[in-house]
């Protein structure tokens, strides 16, 4: 319990890291934890490349410590999301 605590203490802090480099553009939780208690929530990175948000997501504590999974997908839009959020 102490030990997960400290993994998603950590969790959050890194979230808002990588949103304030840019790399993350949303994030938050969508499912039920008794649905999947490791797929738990979304993020969306600024990264063409499924590897390189994989590669980011590594850096989360709670990924590191095996709370959480992560998966990657590609998409696209027809406007990039990062300026559209950014005119909010």
């Amino acid at each position: 319990p102490e030990d997960a605590r400290a993994a998603f203490d950590g969790h959050m802090a890194n979230i808002r890291r990588l949103a304030q480099e840019g790399s993350l553009l949303v994030a938050g939780p969508f499912l039920d934890p008794k649905v999947d208690s490791k797929l738990r929530g979304l993020f969306v990175f600024d990264r063409a490349d499924p590897e390189e948000a994989l590669e980011l997501t590594a850096t989360d504590p709670a990924v590191q410590a095996g709370l959480l999974a992560a998966r990657a997908v590609a998409c696209a839009s027809a406007d990039p999301l990062g300026r559209s959020l950014r005119l909010w």
